[in-house]
């Protein structure tokens, strides 16, 4: 069934899907312990292509201190095994650069969380982080929506 559909039709299904979910479980989206919760209730499949998504649209937006800023920063660590797992891994690198300014107190993941849902990315990174999505805009050599729709495509054919 997969097989007729772009890469691009086949992640959008599956974005809606986690989305569609998520908003009919989500009571308080300012929660981020229930929207964390919910969104590690969804399938792996659905969690991959949602936080990935989420990176790659924020990013896009605007920049990384988007990402973080939005609060998307308590799915960092997740994403980041994430796009390791499809090999992705230049758009792992630069994420993990990233991750390593905005957490540089080297916090585990459980507190990270914490930290990034009650707080704003510090000025004092942007400049570096500004390096950081000019690099990830410009990223010829991986084109993300094709690595994740083939790597479902193989490893989730359903």
């Amino acid at each position: 069934m997969n097989e007729n559909i772009t890469n691009r039709e086949l992640i959008d299904k599956i974005y809606d899907l986690a989305g569609e979910q998520l908003r009919k479980e989500i009571e308080d989206w300012s929660n981020w312990k229930e929207w964390l919760d919910c969104v590690n209730n969804l399938d792996e499949k659905k969690r991959m292509v949602y936080m990935i998504g989420v990176l790659h649209q924020q990013v896009f937006n605007g920049g990384f201190v988007q990402y973080f800023d939005n609060g998307y920063g308590i799915f960092a660590y997740e994403t980041l095994k994430f796009l390791k797992i499809i090999n992705a891994l230049e758009s792992a690198k630069l994420f993990e650069n990233a991750l390593s300014l905005v957490n540089e107190k080297n916090l585990p993941e459980n507190q990270f969380q914490a930290f990034i849902a009650n707080s704003i990315v510090d000025d004092k990174h942007g400049d570096e982080l500004d390096k950081l999505d000019d690099q990830y805009y410009t990223l010829e050599s991986e084109d993300l929506e094709h690595i994740l729709g083939n790597y479902l495509r193989r490893n989730h054919n359903n």
